[in-house]
């Protein structure tokens, strides 16, 4: 029975030549082969969920969860807005889409531009910030919260 390529010496030595070079060119691999293990199955060094817990809070997971929920919110009691397409904005904004996907989505329907979205976003976000919530809802301390959050999020 013929010996498998990646097994053989020249691979071993191709390969380890090409990871110099990668290695070299600033090359970071997500993958990595633990030495414990006999096969050396590789690994990867960092799961995404651990990239993002690394990168929120739970304040700021709160935070923006909240802003979203306000957008939905916005979004389904908010009876002026001016057009068919200003809503199809705010509804992709509140779906987490970036302002760029957003003219993507909607630029064959409507020609758009993502400067344009931008425009319409900063417009609707002013006017939801300066929406009277029933004071059923909240009270201050929550009010000032969200006014917060407003103020430093997308």
């Amino acid at each position: 029975m013929q010996e498998k390529f990646y097994l053989t010496k020249e691979f071993k030595k191709l390969n380890k030549s090409w990871q110099q070079k990668l290695k070299d060119s600033g090359f970071d691999e997500i993958e990595d082969i633990d030495p414990r293990f006999e096969n050396k199955e590789p690994y990867f060094k960092c799961w995404h969920s651990h990239h993002f817990f690394k990168s929120y809070t739970p304040e700021e997971f709160e935070e923006k969860q909240t802003y979203y929920r306000q957008v939905a919110h916005f979004y389904w009691h908010y009876l002026e807005f001016k057009n068919r397409w200003e809503k199809e904005i705010w509804r992709l904004h509140g779906e987490g889409f970036s302002r760029r996907k957003i003219a993507q989505v909607l630029k064959p329907k409507y020609k758009i531009t993502d400067s344009s979205v931008q425009i319409i976003l900063s417009k609707l976000k002013k006017v939801m910030q300066t929406q009277k919530w029933p004071s059923s809802e909240m009270d201050d301390d929550e009010r000032d919260y969200r006014k917060a959050i407003f103020n430093h999020l997308p």
